[in-house]
């Protein structure tokens, strides 16, 4: 996914999955600034089964699907020549639903951390973020102090680029959940400051609004999930 520089980020994510009733497949999408960057694929029983990413057959897509204990997560990209989507490469995630003991590649895939959302869960990566924090901070009563790293490629925060450095964090936690992450560092030379909050209803995430921004530029992005039969 294309990350961006811009300065200043105003972004909101708003969903609401009302889901508990469905009696057949169904899909949720995912638009951003109105335009489509993911739709994921349902069964009743909320299992995502599949993924396609982007508005456009030559975007990628995945299948989801799980054999005893084990998932395996295939990948399909676009090929010129034929003009349609071909198998690439798999990954078999072995234990997965009980605990995860291997991890077994095919192939040559592109989407290594793409795992199915499960209860709705768009925000498992921010929950790996606070634990990322906390093994590369020090613990004060304001929050995070101490901090000089860089998240990880598959947890990079959305719209921070790669290689800024976090120096400082915050996070509070709620009842439903998470509430709040903020952040402070520096990329290229200008330093940032990074904040995402979370709303809840009924313990359902329904908003999350996400603010980068240092004294440079400023943009901004709305993301909405929206779910359709």
């Amino acid at each position: 996914m294309e990350r961006r520089n811009n300065l200043y980020f105003f972004i909101v994510f708003f969903f609401y999955l009302g889901c508990k009733s469905q009696k057949q497949d169904y899909k949720v999408i995912h638009t951003g600034n109105k335009e489509l960057q993911a739709t994921y694929y349902f069964h009743p029983d909320h299992t995502e089964y599949a993924r396609s990413y982007g508005n456009s057959v030559q975007n990628d897509s995945l299948t989801f699907s799980r054999d005893k204990n084990n998932l395996m997560v295939k990948e399909f990209n676009y090929d010129g020549k034929q003009k349609k989507r071909t198998a690439g490469g798999s990954i078999q995630y072995v234990d997965y639903y009980t605990k995860l003991s291997d991890i077994i590649v095919s192939g040559n895939p592109l989407s290594i951390d793409e795992v199915p959302v499960t209860n709705f869960n768009f925000t498992k990566k921010d929950a790996e973020m606070e634990d990322i924090i906390k093994e590369n901070c020090k613990p004060t009563k304001e929050g995070y102090s101490g901090c000089d790293f860089s998240f990880p490629k598959s947890n990079v925060p959305p719209y921070l680029p790669e290689s800024a450095t976090i120096t400082s964090a915050q996070v509070k936690k709620g009842k439903d959940g998470l509430e709040e992450i903020e952040l402070q560092g520096k990329y290229d030379g200008k330093m940032f400051h990074y904040k995402r909050n979370y709303y809840y209803d009924n313990k359902r995430i329904t908003k999350i609004i996400t603010s980068v921004k240092d004294n440079s530029s400023a943009d901004s992005y709305e993301d909405t999930y929206s779910v359709k039969n």
